[in-house]
């Protein structure tokens, strides 16, 4: 056998698979024949029905809204515009059922009812059109007629006005002689007066005619006009002569009104009028629906037609491609039969024979002789130059075990470290290091190589800003580093710029030199930071909790007496309005304690509905007051937003150190943009913007990680975004943050919307005073005991005090006629607020209790209301009202 002939047979082999694939391929594109020929059909026929179909529909959508168009056209300009767009609309349409009938005329039936439909709408809109314009004419027309009857009054009542004047004055000076103009003046007065009266009461009727909205109503209207009229006209004729011309010269204007150009016919023809257009419109509306019916069904008759047409494709397409895949298979079988006959079953046997000898070589049998190197074609090529390699690969067999062994150590001492290690000589030249020392400090692997001095290494070290710290935390050098450590064991800290420790460790090599452990404790000195970070953030709450609860108290006080002065100053206006700015302040003052009670975790904070505008409102002052002068803060709060339930001092909370993280990220000046809006999802969406430097991509993954910062150090504690993605989650809701380093960042904020809307119901209760009931107020602080107890006095109750539990067990035991109980919660002795009440219910069930307490959290899974001090006196006016009154109690103040 040649060399050639294998070669020869695969060309043969695969000159016979060309020709099958060109075969199949022409088979192929004729079946693609009957396919196009659908295509063709589809796109020359049912796909151009189709858009005239869809051209119609849109034209009837719009010829049925034309009619709400022609109503509210104001102007006979619009209703001519609207006209041109109708004839358009009707061209356009003629034009497409044209072409359906002509092209598709057994289906031209729905096409013809459709332009019939639409022509008789085009008519009833022409028709609609003129009935508006006769409308508006007639409107015009009766203004016309109103202006010409409020000319004439004026006129009357200037010619009148002074004749009644004059004939006054003069019946003033009557004298007890005889006096014929006296007299005069006394017989034409009750006419005067009549004739100013029937002109009042003509020009009322003819006026009032234009709110008639009936027929019968414009007839009653004209026949009282006409009574008064007659009147009028009879008054006017007893009138003074020269007064009597100058009255009659308007009478034919007020006569006039009684004719078919006067007020009362025009406001009947308008009536009329309106009569017809309403239904005209109510015509219009059946033809838009009856036209609306027809679109819909062709549109049916076209979408099932490209469906049928569709479907035929698709089964077309199928069997065509089964009949290609069939021929493929046919053909690929014919292939393979005749390439194993011919080519595949000769090779491998020769093969075989090949194989079976390689694998006994593979066994260690080195007399194995390889069959076929006798033979000229390629196998027998292949077996005589495996021949040669064969000695080859013994003479290799040793050295390579021998090296494989050391290679093998060598890696598992150094490339399997976890820490970088690296050996030096007594005079300090590399000897040996690994990979992990070289990734360790970030040096290129053409730095390092054998021999290489210490201070080489150290001398690029220096370059990336390294510190060295000794084992007591002293600050050293690189070179003083390198000192001695041949002598002694040593430990050094290495800190990178940015942020990476490596712990040094290098003991000394007995006859010289030193080896060096390099472990990357970054994690663990992170561990140890973040746990001081966190002891400091409790102490922190700790302390603001603790300030907050004293200062409760304090500001109790202070309020009860500004509200008791404000109360007793309304007489001062200066000092009613100091007290209120003290008021306002003190109030600002309240909402800081409740924040640090929010901080410190003092509270039970527990979730209820939430106006996010008004909280975000809220708490602006406080933001303006943290964010300084240097940065603009702004809100784009949507109208109308439902509410959310969330826990309100978590919120405010987190938009406060959003706010914070802004200011900090904003290098000069910039801006702080906080806004609210509804996803498309239905949830409350809030977003805090600034234009800050951004944070970086890499860190973005990252944000929500505890005590993870992209601050300096000494800037942030990196609990923020943690405690925000804690509480949004625990609500219900999702957060993102997407950020442009130098442009700035944006996080996003949505909660589950509630039902309803913002605006509340309000409790449907008003608050009053009391009517002298009798209250029992005990309070182991005695300034406090006797503000609430004036403030009690104040709204009308009868109060008694008590500066313990104890007292006021003693009080009731003397005398029960009590209404409710009002006590502090936190008191010393054997009785506090909580098992005062227990007490006081149990052996006195008609008394109403009141708790109340400086303290966020001091009262839980107890059935009294208790209120957060310092209580307003609105909202304790409130609550024992409410109390008193037997209803639940839903103001702001119940805060436990």
């Amino acid at each position: 056998m040649k060399p050639r002939r294998i070669r020869s047979k695969l060309l043969m082999i695969l000159g016979l698979a060309v020709s099958a694939v060109l075969a199949a391929s022409v088979a192929a594109i004729w079946s693609m024949r009957e396919i196009r020929q659908e295509v063709s059909n589809i796109t020359e026929q049912e796909l151009p029905k189709t858009a005239s179909a869809l051209t119609i529909a849109r034209i009837g959508e719009r010829l049925q809204r034309r009619g709400e168009s022609f109503v509210a056209a104001t102007t006979r300009r619009d209703r001519e515009a609207i006209q041109a767009q109708i004839d358009a609309d009707l061209a356009v349409l003629r034009q497409e059922t044209a072409y359906l009938s002509s092209r598709f005329p057994v289906e031209g039936r729905l096409e013809t009812q459709i332009t019939a439909l639409s022509e008789q709408l085009v008519g009833e809109l022409s028709r609609l059109r003129g009935l508006l314009d006769a409308e508006t004419t007639l409107v015009r027309a009766i203004q016309n007629q109103r202006t010409q009857l409020l000319d004439v009054q004026d006129q009357l009542r200037q010619t009148l006005g002074p004749s009644i004047l004059a004939v006054n004055a003069m019946l003033q000076r009557q004298s007890d002689a005889p006096d014929p103009l006296f007299e005069a003046a006394l017989s034409s007065q009750k006419s005067l007066i009549a004739t100013e009266r029937l002109l009042s009461v003509a020009m009322t009727q003819a006026l009032l005619v234009e709110r008639a909205s009936i027929a019968s109503e414009v007839t009653l209207q004209a026949g009282h006009y006409e009574r008064a009229l007659r009147q009028l006209q009879s008054a006017v004729g007893s009138l003074p002569l020269g007064l009597k011309d100058a009255v009659t010269v308007h009478l034919p204007v007020l006569a006039n009104q009684t004719t078919s150009m006067g007020m009362f016919e025009l406001q009947a023809q308008k009536q009329r009028v309106i009569d017809d257009i309403q239904g005209a419109t109510s015509t219009t509306r059946d033809i838009s629906a009856a036209l609306k019916r027809a679109v819909d069904a062709m549109i049916s008759a076209d979408r099932a037609s490209l469906s049928a047409v569709t479907d035929n494709l698709s089964d077309l397409f199928l069997w065509q491609t089964w009949q290609f895949i069939i021929g493929s298979l046919l053909i690929l079988a014919f292939m393979t039969a005749l390439s194993y006959l011919f080519i595949v079953r000769p090779i491998d046997v020769n093969l075989t024979a090949v194989t079976d000898a390689m694998t006994k070589l593979a066994r260690g049998e080195r007399d194995t002789e390889v069959p076929g190197v006798e033979r000229e074609d390629e196998i027998g090529a292949l077996a005589r130059a495996f021949t040669v390699f064969k000695d080859m690969v013994f003479r290799m067999e040793f050295l390579d075990r021998e090296l494989a062994q050391k290679s093998r150590l060598l890696v598992a001492t150094f490339d399997n470290m976890n820490d970088g290690f690296t050996v030096h000589d007594a005079s300090g030249r590399m000897v040996a290091w690994n990979p992990r020392f070289l990734s360790l400090y970030g040096l290129n692997e053409d730095l390092v190589s054998l021999g290489t001095p210490i201070d080489d290494v150290h001398e690029e070290l220096a370059k990336k800003g390294l510190r060295v710290f000794s084992a007591t935390h002293e600050e050293t050098t690189l070179g003083e580093m390198a000192m001695g450590r041949g002598e002694l064991a040593k430990r050094f800290e290495i800190l990178f710029p940015n942020g990476k420790v490596i712990e040094l460790r290098s003991n000394p090599i007995p006859g010289g030199g030193f080896v060096s452990i390099h472990m990357d404790v970054t994690e663990q000195r992170a561990t140890q930071e973040q746990l001081w970070h966190a002891q400091k953030m409790e102490t922190v709450g700790q302390l603001s909790g603790g300030i907050a609860h004293d200062f409760n108290n304090i500001l109790a006080v202070i309020l009860g007496n500004l509200n008791i002065a404000k109360r007793e100053s309304v007489d001062l206006p200066i000092v009613h309005d100091r007290v209120g700015k003290a008021l306002s302040a003190a109030g600002r003052a309240t909402a800081q304690v409740e924040r640090l009670l929010s901080f410190s975790r003092q509270q039970e904070l527990k979730p209820e509905r939430v106006d996010l505008n008004q909280l975000i409102q809220g708490v602006m002052d406080l933001l303006d007051t943290s964010l300084g002068g240097r940065i603009i803060l702004e809100t784009r709060l949507e109208e109308g937003l439902p509410e959310v339930v969330v826990d309100p001092g978590q919120l405010e909370n987190a938009l406060m150190n959003l706010a914070i993280n802004s200011r900090d990220a904003i290098a000069d000046s910039g801006r702080i943009i906080i806004s609210t809006r509804k996803t498309r999802g239905g949830e409350i969406e809030v977003e805090v913007t600034d234009n800050g430097e951004g944070i970086p991509q890499a860190a973005l993954a990252q944000v929500f990680e505890p005590f993870f910062t992209t601050k300096p150090k000494g800037k942030g504690s990196g609990l923020g975004l943690s405690m925000i993605y804690g509480f949004v989650t625990q609500s219900g809701g999702s957060i993102d943050v997407r950020s442009r380093p130098g442009f700035g960042t944006s996080v996003f904020m949505r909660f589950p919307a509630g039902e309803g809307n913002v605006d509340r119901a309000d409790s449907g209760l008003a608050t009053t005073n009391g009517h002298g009931e009798r209250i029992l107020v005990v309070d182991d602080d005695v300034e406090l005991l006797d503000l609430t107890a004036e403030q009690l006095r104040g709204l009308g109750y009868k109060v008694v005090c008590a500066v313990n539990g104890e007292q006021a067990l003693s009080l009731l035991e003397r005398d029960s006629d009590f209404k409710l109980l009002y006590s502090d919660v936190a008191m010393p002795g054997r009785w506090d607020g909580v098992s005062l009440a227990q007490r006081v219910i149990e052996l006195h069930p008609h008394i109403a209790v009141v708790l109340t307490t400086a303290e966020r959290g001091a009262v839980r899974d107890t059935p009294f209301i208790c209120l957060q001090k310092p209580v307003a006196e609105y909202e304790l006016a409130e609550v024992v009202q409410q109390v008193l009154a037997g209803q639940s109690v839903s103001t702001s103040a119940l805060k436990m």
